[in-house]
């Protein structure tokens, strides 16, 4: 989980503009949403992050199944 956006940042250019579209935080906080991946090189994709990803994960701390969660996107990412 890239919290400050840095490897988002290194792919964002005049080619992939990721502003406005789904990140890993989305995906978090609703599941169901899906992974939402954007080839940037051959062989190299990313989910985009955000810089919020610290409120994210005190509103996910709250949540019972917070643990669950976490395996369940870690199980799906790798």
């Amino acid at each position: 989980m890239d919290a400050q956006k840095s490897l988002t940042g290194t792919f964002e250019n005049e080619h992939f503009n990721f502003s406005g579209k789904p990140t890993i935080a989305d995906v978090l906080e609703k599941p169901s949403s899906g992974l939402i991946e954007t080839q940037v090189q051959d062989n190299i994709a990313i989910i985009t992050s955000t810089s919020n990803l610290e409120e994210v994960a005190d509103r996910l701390a709250s949540k019972p199944n917070r643990e669950l969660l976490r395996i369940a996107i870690i199980y799906v990412v790798c």
